[in-house]
């Protein structure tokens, strides 16, 4: 009879254990990527890239992407692709000043995550994540020898990355930010210094 009661127990034990494991963030992960069908195939995705840094090249007409300049043309850019706002440009183009006209890294902090504070539940994805990103990265960055062209990079490349996602669903660009944002960094932070 024990052995009985202690394999029941043991089977009880398991089957909480794997049903607690399908609500862990991987086993999610897993879940929602087996779920999720792509709106394009995947051999699409160079022809993809190809039009949209063609249509990045062409609003940047010349200006440099990595310049305050550059970065308030993408945003220009994602409001004609009906990607972000008027009200999510307004707070975008907040941060950039942030980020190029800050006194010090400290105020360009405070700033940023001020603008993510009022972002937050107030505006669309797209936005919300790449503030995201943007106060993620001055809290990495803050102590590296070039804090501005870090925290710039990633930003720049979030909305980069966004444009990407212009004609996709939104949570894929979302995820497009993340990418882009990543992209950046890893540029501007781990580039070779010789």
């Amino acid at each position: 009879m024990k052995s009985i009661t202690i394999d029941r127990r043991q089977a009880l034990i398991g089957a909480i254990g794997g049903g607690l494991g399908m609500f862990t963030p991987d086993a999610a992960a897993r879940r929602n990527a087996q779920e999720i069908q792509l709106p394009f195939k995947p051999e699409d995705t160079g022809n993809i890239h190809g039009r949209m840094l063609r249509r990045v090249s062409e609003k940047l007409a010349g200006t440099p992407i990595n310049t305050e300049a550059g970065v308030n043309k993408l945003l220009d850019l994602l409001r004609e692709l009906g990607v972000i706002s008027q009200g999510d440009q307004k707070s975008l183009a907040d941060v950039i000043r942030a980020i190029y006209h800050s006194a010090d890294t400290k105020e360009m902090e405070q700033k940023i995550r001020q603008i993510y504070t009022d972002a937050v539940g107030k505006l669309g994805d797209v936005a919300v994540a790449s503030i995201s990103i943007a106060r993620n990265s001055i809290e990495y960055a803050k102590d590296h020898p070039q804090t501005v062209k870090v925290v710039a990079a990633d930003f720049t490349g979030a909305l980069s990355g966004a444009t990407v996602g212009a004609k996709l669903p939104r949570p894929f660009a979302v995820i497009c930010v993340l990418g882009g944002a990543f992209a950046g960094s890893a540029s501007a932070a781990f580039e070779s210094k010789t």
